[in-house]
């Protein structure tokens, strides 16, 4: 085995096994992963005043590496984070309140209870704890009428969501405005790739739990 091929071993063996997953799932996130070494102890700032524009929702990533290597549950941030990184897009986008980072909801999230070991970020963060950080909201209904509708007055929607384009187990996304075609645009916090996209009602609707 030659030097280059010890040293990435090496690297390798300091990368925890969920991390790695992680990267072969999702080969976007191998910058992230592969920076673990050297930045898992590293102090970010989570000021987002700069990223935020009230009326407007911004797209996070669970992986960013400002709190991805931080833990949230019994996992990394950046595996297991898609549901308050959802609630913070929206939170921030709706009211232009940046101190609701992805990782503060977090915080919010397991202090108050909405994750559930082994299962993960309970439903009812986007509705209790939704309401817990100003915001009104409501269930509603996977239907193209009800999401055109409430798209259209400026409504976000988090929707949880089956395997399929989005995730291989169980995934939050936020849909964000549907388009003069009735395609609709996504915040996805797992993936750039999917939020620079707008997708057809009947791709979204099945996918939809």
């Amino acid at each position: 085995m030659g030097t280059a091929a010890c040293f990435t071993y090496l690297i390798q063996n300091q990368i925890p096994e969920s991390l790695l997953e992680l990267k072969e799932k999702y080969p976007q996130t191998a910058a992230f992963v592969d920076s673990y070494p050297w930045k898992k102890n590293l102090s970010f700032s989570l000021d987002l005043s700069e990223e935020v524009t009230a009326g407007t929702v911004p797209l996070f990533l669970q992986w960013d590496e400002r709190w991805g290597y931080r833990t949230y549950g019994n996992n990394f941030f950046a595996v297991n984070g898609c549901g308050p990184t959802c609630l913070s897009m929206v939170v921030c986008g709706l009211t232009g309140n940046t101190d609701w980072n992805p990782y503060a909801v977090g915080v919010f999230s397991e202090n108050s209870g909405y994750y559930v070991p082994g299962e993960g970020t309970a439903w009812a963060l986007m509705t209790e704890g939704a309401a817990s950080l100003g915001l009104v909201s409501q269930c509603g209904e996977a239907s193209a009428a009800y999401i055109s509708g409430q798209l259209s007055q400026g409504h976000p929607i988090i929707c949880s969501m089956y395997p399929g384009d989005f995730t291989y187990t169980g995934h939050f996304i936020v849909l964000t405005e549907v388009d003069e075609a009735g395609n609709v645009a996504v915040n996805d916090p797992n993936s750039r790739e999917n939020s620079e996209r707008h997708w057809r009602m009947e791709e979204l609707l099945p996918q939809i739990h």
